[in-house]
Formats: C-alpha cells, structure tokens, sequence
C-alpha cells in the first residue's frame, strides 16, 4: 500500500513509472490505449485521475493488467440497449479495467493522449 502525501493512500498495486521508460511492452499497452482506452479527470469531485482499458477480451484485458504490475479488478460490463436515431442495438458483453493513479495519467498526458481523444487523434 503506497500512502498518499494528501493523507489517503492507494488501495491497489500498480507499476506507476511503467510509461516513463520505452520498451516494446509499454509501446503496446500505449497503443491499445490510444485505440480503445479512456482517460478521465475526476479530481474535483475525488481527487482521482483513471485509466480505464476496455474491450470485449478478458484475457487481453488481463495481459494488460499483468504488465502493469496491478492488482486492479477487471469488471464485467453486462450488454445493453445502444438508441441512435437510426434505430437501436444491443451491445455485446465486454470488460473494463479502471485504474486510479496521477502519475501515470499525467504520463498519459505527456505521451499525447488526451480525454476525448476520438475527437483529436
């Protein structure tokens, strides 16, 4: 358990410097990132920074988590109706890993991705 200087503390393991270094592992896990992560800023409501990692692969999902050195769980996310204006669909089950930590977010952030990225990559 690593204490946190503002008096909390992170819960979960995680390698937190694994995006300072170049190696072919990090290059990976930056690019299903880009591709199919998420970044999401919630620090005036908790003080937290996530990581979320989504896809419908649990074991992806799971090398992912592997490499970065966590103890994070991997949620499960149940389908569900998706409405459009064209109609609507059901989509399939899928899972997420979230995980809470500033300095690999804000390492994110200096390697170029940004929140809402789909709109500026």
């Amino acid at each position: 358990m690593v204490r946190d200087p503002r008096g909390g503390h992170n819960r979960k393991a995680v390698s937190e410097n694994f995006f300072k270094t170049w190696s072919p592992e990090m290059a990976y896990v930056l690019g299903f990132m880009f591709a199919d992560g998420s970044l999401l800023d919630t620090n005036i409501s908790s003080r937290t920074y996530y990581l979320f990692f989504a896809n419908n692969d649990l074991d992806l999902l799971s090398q992912i988590r592997s490499s970065l050195d966590s103890n994070h769980r991997i949620y499960v996310k149940p389908p569900c109706v998706i409405r459009h204006k064209n109609g609507k669909y059901t989509s399939h089950e899928g899972y997420v890993l979230r995980i809470g930590n500033k300095v690999m977010y804000r390492d994110l952030i200096n390697l170029g991705l940004t929140h809402r990225k789909s709109k500026t990559i």
